[in-house]
């Protein structure tokens, strides 16, 4: 078994989650998972497959991804640069005239203000993948806010979203609310700044 596959294995096992159940959550009959991961068909997963599956095993969709083997080694505790969990949008490409205005009121009240779009369902579900987030730069951060960060493996940086409970960043599987968050070691990181608003 190819390492995305027991990735998908291990996920499912440590959230007791049956390949059946998946398998129906994905639009698919009860079997689909368990041929996909034990007889390799099909050979890959289509994309809104991947992400509907990322979302129930509380990881990146980007884990899913064929070519990522670097990624996957990361969430099964090795050192590789992590995913991006967001991407930095400028206001002016915002298509909707009235996301784009309020978008760019609420960056006129921060007090150094970034708009970045929440890309993976990483953080806690008061802002899923999709979310466009406000991102004050020039705001300290205090407990149980939500806050943009730098992480750095080795000279690799990488950003994440995550909630902010001193002296770590934490960040709590979408689908799972029982289950504890992982920490960030915070010698590693740097917080950029506090997530002001989310826009759907």
């Amino acid at each position: 078994m190819d390492a995305m596959r027991q990735l998908i294995r291990d996920k499912a096992a440590e959230r007791e989650l049956s390949l059946a159940w998946l398998s129906r959550r994905i639009g698919r009959n009860t079997g689909y998972l368990y041929d996909y991961l034990h007889k390799k068909s099909p050979r890959n997963l289509p994309e809104h497959e991947r992400r509907l599956l990322a979302e129930h095993l509380g990881i990146s969709e980007d884990y899913l991804r064929p070519a990522d083997h670097g990624v996957i080694a990361d969430v099964r505790g090795a050192t590789p640069a992590m995913p991006e969990e967001g991407e930095r949008v400028d206001v002016e490409d915002i298509r909707d005239q009235r996301l784009r205005d309020s978008v760019r009121r609420e960056l006129k009240a921060a007090k150094q203000g970034e708009a970045w779009l929440i890309r993976t369902p990483l953080i806690e579900a008061k802002y899923p993948p999709g979310t466009l987030v406000v991102v004050d730069l020039g705001q300290d951060a205090y407990e149980n806010d939500y806050v943009l960060a730098e992480i750095w493996h080795g000279k690799e940086k990488s950003f994440v979203f995550r909630k902010y409970i001193p002296p770590n960043l934490v960040a709590a599987v979408v689908s799972a609310p029982g289950k504890r968050g992982y920490t960030v070691d915070r010698e590693t990181v740097n917080i950029r700044g506090v997530i002001l608003i989310g826009f759907r």
